[in-house]
Parts: C-alpha cells; sequence; structure tokens
C-alpha cells in the first residue's frame, strides 16, 4: 500500500475496525446475530415492497390493456355504423 494514497489507509483502517468489532470474543456473537436480524428483516421488508411494485405494475398494465378493449369496441362500432350509412 502506498502511504501517498490516504484513502486506502482510511478503508484498510475500517476493514479492520469492523473486522474486531464483529470477531470480538466477548460480544461479537451477539453483534452477527443482531446484524442477522437486521438483515432477515430488511430482506422480507424488500420482498414486500417488489411484490408490492410488481402489483402495482400489473394493475397499470391491465388498466392500460381495459382502455384499449374498450377504444378497440367503439371503433368497431363506429365503423360498423359508417359501413351502414354507406351502404344505404
Amino acid at each position: 500500500m502506498n502511504p501517498t494514497r490516504p484513502l486506502e489507509w482510511l478503508v484498510a483502517l475500517a476493514a479492520g475496525a469492523a473486522l474486531m468489532y464483529f470477531l470480538d470474543p466477548v460480544s461479537g456473537r451477539r453483534r452477527r446475530r443482531e446484524i442477522g436480524g437486521y438483515a432477515e428483516s430488511t430482506a422480507k421488508d424488500l420482498r414486500s415492497r417488489a411484490t408490492g411494485m410488481v402489483a402495482e405494475a400489473r394493475g397499470a398494465i391491465e388498466r392500460r390493456l381495459g382502455e384499449r378493449r374498450h377504444l378497440a369496441a367503439v371503433d368497431f362500432d363506429l365503423t360498423q355504423d359508417l359501413n351502414r350509412d354507406l351502404d344505404r
């Protein structure tokens, strides 16, 4: 490591401090367990948010397709009316 690059030194120092914090023989196990709980609840939250986003997207697509189906039916009705008027 080049001593003229302080960012590398700070990153190495932070990594070493984190390792000491979590691998501490007295409290490290409790800290790791807490982090695992946070990770689990965060994963559950993200899964729930993703499910909600998919449901919103699906609803928007279905609404959009419903509008198109309705417009297609109106267009078809107008075409039939026009054809009927032209046949007279």
